[in-house]
């Protein structure tokens, strides 16, 4: 995919971290003229959009699916983002803006009860309203099919619609259900038609101002504008994500203006970063965070003192100082 967007040739980005700030990334690409990332104004600090372009974006791995049923890894959902509207979203950190609901929740003093409203105007791109049972259907699935979401779910009592009102039930409080509640939603009608055993693995139809036109697993995800979006319309024809895993590799088609954005910057390569003159790394608070687990029902590990002893056996702030930060804290 050719790669003319003429905003970028006064800003090229990069991008670090991962999940909830990838939609800025996108929007601050397609950006005329301002400096942050976010905005999506268009040329010259318009409020109207300015269409047309094309942008590559170099990703450290590849998607596998676009099912918002299941779980799906970070490259994934940096694409399916794009193609999917989500209940809330994100706003400049991890505080939740309204997209298929019209408001924020309303919520039990108990923390058991919420309850939102959907809005009437939203549409899938094969033209069907997006319903509130869409929405049910989005929450409830993850646990009828036991995928690996369901974690995220599986508190959920019950999901009743009342015209436009959804209520959610839970069994129990659950402090990041909010979270929970930036689902993508899915039309129930097609992928009950479409989906396989393993899941919804093709023909994906979304609510987002982008629609899949190719996909090929580990060499690229294609997007392209869907004209008749019903939200604020996207500022690029087409979008193209190209897994690139090393490092040094994704760095140098950046500066070879093979990819006009990057994801995830090594911390050794941070600083070589900030020298570039036509670059920006732009960072903001993730909820996403990385860990190494224990075995603790079977091997040696089962042992504490094994545990203990493989804890005590390196150094976990000069791990953290040597391959995350700055791009994370322990």
């Amino acid at each position: 995919m050719a790669h003319d967007n003429k905003p970028l040739t006064r800003r090229r980005l990069l991008r670090t971290g991962a999940g909830i700030t990838a939609a800025g990334v996108l929007a601050g690409c397609t950006g005329g003229g301002g400096d942050d990332p976010t905005d999506t104004s268009g040329g010259g600090g318009t409020a109207t959009p300015q269409p047309g372009g094309s942008l590559s974006i170099g990703q450290a791995k590849s998607g596998v699916h676009f099912d918002p049923i299941r779980q799906m890894s970070v490259p994934a959902l940096l694409v399916a983002n794009r193609m999917y509207s989500s209940i809330y979203t994100y706003g400049e950190g991890t505080d939740l803006e309204p997209q298929i609901a019209t408001e924020l929740p309303e919520v039990s003093d108990d923390g058991t009860r919420w309850s939102f409203d959907v809005r009437e105007d939203a549409y899938f791109q094969n033209g069907d309203q997006v319903t509130p049972e869409d929405v049910a259907y989005s929450i409830e699935q993850p646990v009828v099919e036991e995928t690996q979401l369901a974690a995220d779910f599986n508190m959920v009592n019950s999901v009743s619609v009342d015209g436009q009102t959804i209520t959610i039930d839970l069994d129990f409080p659950y402090a990041v259900f909010q979270h929970s509640l930036t689902q993508n939603v899915v039309p129930k009608s097609v992928r009950e038609e479409t989906k396989t055993d393993v899941g919804w693995t093709e023909g994906y139809v979304g609510s987002g101002p982008f629609e899949l036109v190719e996909f090929r697993e580990g060499e690229h995800a294609q997007l392209a504008s869907w004209s008749d979006y019903w939200g604020k319309a996207p500022n690029l024809s087409e979008v193209e994500f190209v897994p690139i895993p090393e490092p040094t590799t994704r760095l140098t088609s950046f500066q070879n203006d093979e990819v006009g954005v990057i994801q995830d910057i090594p911390p050794k390569l941070w600083g070589t970063i900030e020298g570039m003159n036509d670059a920006t790394i732009f960072e903001r608070p993730a909820i996403s965070y990385f860990y190494g687990s224990f075995n603790c029902n079977e091997g040696p590990t089962t042992d504490p003192e094994v545990r203990r002893a493989v804890d005590l056996a390196f150094s976990m702030d000069d791990a953290v100082s040597n391959f995350v930060e700055p791009a994370g804290v322990r």
